[in-house]
């Protein structure tokens, strides 16, 4: 898991701001690394985009590519990403919901 979040830590640690234990604290996993190989065609077909239902739901009229850059350049889409958060998991209707509200909806 060497992702921007632990590589930050490592330097805090190598440059003194943050003793070794509270690294292991901050290192710790809290969200799920599962990896998932696919190595033939007919699994790549189990493979489905997370943000469709979203995408397909915010489409104003026929243009699909304004709304994937919608889609993914609005807060929402670093909300979702920020695997600090539940949000990736939430339902997608309120991801929908919260998308078309301008904010995440309590």
């Amino acid at each position: 898991m060497a992702d921007d979040t632990i590589w930050n830590f490592v330097n805090e640690y190598l440059s003194g701001n943050i003793s070794r234990e509270v690294f292991w604290e901050y290192a710790k996993f809290k969200h799920p690394t599962h990896q998932i190989s696919f190595h033939t065609l007919k699994a790549l077909d189990c493979l489905k985009f997370e943000g469709q239902q979203l995408v397909l739901a915010t489409i104003k009229g026929d243009d699909v590519a304004q709304a994937i850059i919608d889609v993914f350049t609005s807060f929402i889409s670093d909300e979702i990403s920020n695997f600090n958060t539940n949000v990736y998991y939430s339902n997608p209707d309120y991801l929908r919901c919260s998308y078309e509200a301008g904010f995440l909806l309590a």
